[in-house]
């Protein structure tokens, strides 16, 4: 997508957001209701508050660019989620594509919102580095299911440790944390 791309996740929204990688290289810009994203995630509820400039610039004739550093992919799914818009989402993402999002949702506390979402993605793969990733993923985003389906196929597949495994296919290390490892 071109960085001149603009999805119009709401036509009458009051912010763009610019999501953009760490390197920069892939971006995306969303224009957005921020109520609904307020509503949905405490960390939106503060940055689109009264007490930053993100919250006291917010126009729907002429909407103000927010700087969000996060993968654009992730946060375009997760806006179109809470932006009701879930005819649109895609029915198969690949196991990094669900670790990146799980990840996403995670920072804006946004979990429960794409709780039912993740439904479709917690697929159990016959890859054991996929495996690794949805596990991870369904452990943050606490899907129970999900957790169980991947890690039963993970044991009936893999014969090493988990963590050793897990370390080896770049999986962050505070996310090991939350499960324990």
């Amino acid at each position: 997508m071109s960085n001149n791309d603009l999805v119009h996740l709401a036509s009458d929204g009051d912010a763009v957001l610019v999501v953009r990688n760490e390197s920069c290289e892939d971006q995306i810009r969303l224009r957005v209701k921020t109520p609904l994203l307020r509503a949905s995630s405490n960390v939106f509820d503060v940055m689109f508050g009264p007490k930053f400039a993100e919250g006291q610039s917010l126009n729907t004739d002429t909407p103000p660019e927010v700087l969000l550093e996060d993968d654009p992919a992730s946060m375009k799914i997760i806006c179109q989620v809470v932006h009701f818009q879930t005819s649109n989402l895609p029915r198969q993402l690949p196991a990094c594509q669900v670790l990146k999002l799980a990840q996403t949702a995670d920072k804006y506390g946004l979990i429960d919102v794409m709780s039912l979402a993740f439904d479709r993605w917690l697929v159990p793969s016959t890859d054991i580095k996929d495996l690794y990733m949805l596990m991870n993923a369904a452990a943050l985003v606490k899907h129970e299911a999900g957790f169980q389906s991947v890690t039963r196929e993970l044991l009936m597949v893999s014969n090493a440790p988990f963590v050793n495994e897990g370390r080896n296919f770049g999986l962050r290390e505070e996310d090991l944390a939350k499960l324990g490892m």
